[in-house]
């Protein structure tokens, strides 16, 4: 077998995962339209796990129901009352030995007006997202605030219906991403400035602290082999980027009660015939260090681990 550690046993902390494979984050609006999960989507992720993926990330899951809306038939963690639906979803993709997270979302300036119900669209500051077309409500601090409580709410309601983590989707330019781009974060609070106020968002010790036994994963995004989306959208995080925000996460859970950390990034590789582009390549063994936790010998097997 070419990938012969693709079907070995990996780690995320203390979490053991069957094998090396992880089904990503995927849209699917099969949610029900209380953002509950339906029997459409819970069969959906049945299937996945039934085929023998070892970890499961759903799609985006809102934490706000005021600005964080970001499509109809989305999965949400506002409120206790969608814990049953998910704990059902949760066990049959146990069922099979497959882990799942959930990934904690909100879109920020990218949200569309129309799914916002006369709520103002926000970010952290009154940067407009060209696709969307609207400038941002700039937070205030109490705001920004209240939205790390919401994070914390999600991952509660996370764990408390069983997933095996949370995933917090810093990238795509939403708005964890939007308060890291020095292009939609002009802050003068404690929330902006330099790069490390411009993360804090991601590293408040009290949210980590509320997480406890939970495992926290960031999906942030890379434009490294993109020179084209970084002339486009200035502010896009790069791999130096990337890499310093988990030294920083790192640093700051040291003193925390999380069960482990790990990354998974959107990274854009490019796959001829089936083979790993050679500058992929290259640069995917010089972040190995990111998820040594898998042990991975081979750095092409990364790919199959967080890109299939």
């Amino acid at each position: 077998m070419k990938y012969e550690k693709l079907f070995e046993k990996g780690k995320i902390g203390k979490l053991t995962i069957k094998n090396r494979i992880v089904m990503p984050p995927m849209g699917t609006g099969f949610a029900a339209a209380s953002g509950e999960a339906s029997e459409e989507i819970t069969r959906y992720y049945e299937e996945r796990a039934k085929g023998g993926v070892g970890l499961i990330i759903t799609e985006v899951c809102r934490v706000d129901e005021l600005s964080g809306v970001a499509q109809p038939c989305q999965l949400r963690a506002t409120d206790m009352d969608v814990i049953p639906s998910f704990t059902r979803m949760v066990d049959r993709v146990h069922a099979y030995g497959t882990k799942m997270f959930m990934q904690l979302h909100h879109p920020g300036n990218e949200a569309f007006p129309i799914t916002l119900h006369g709520n103002p669209v926000i970010g952290p500051s009154p940067v407009m997202c060209k696709t969307v077309g609207v400038v941002p409500k700039e937070m205030t601090t109490a705001e920004v605030e209240a939205m790390v409580k919401c994070f914390i709410k999600g991952a509660v309601i996370a764990k408390t219906a069983g997933f095996d983590g949370v995933e917090v989707h810093a990238a795509h330019g939403y708005l964890v991403n939007q308060f890291m781009s020095p292009h939609t974060n002009h802050r003068t609070d404690k929330y902006g400035g330099d790069f490390f106020n411009r993360g804090a968002l991601h590293e408040e010790r009290s949210g980590l602290a509320v997480l406890g036994e939970v495992l926290v994963g960031i999906l942030m995004g890379d434009a490294r082999f993109r020179q084209a989306l970084v002339e486009a959208f200035p502010g896009l995080l790069v791999h130096e980027d990337v890499a310093l925000a988990v030294g920083v996460l790192e640093h700051r859970i040291e003193d925390v009660a999380v069960r482990g950390l790990f990354v998974h990034e959107a990274l854009a590789v490019d796959v001829d015939d089936g083979r790993i582009n050679p500058v992929a390549r290259h640069d995917m063994k010089a972040r190995k260090d990111l998820v040594d936790g898998w042990k991975v010998e081979h750095p092409a097997n990364l790919v199959a681990v967080f890109h299939l």
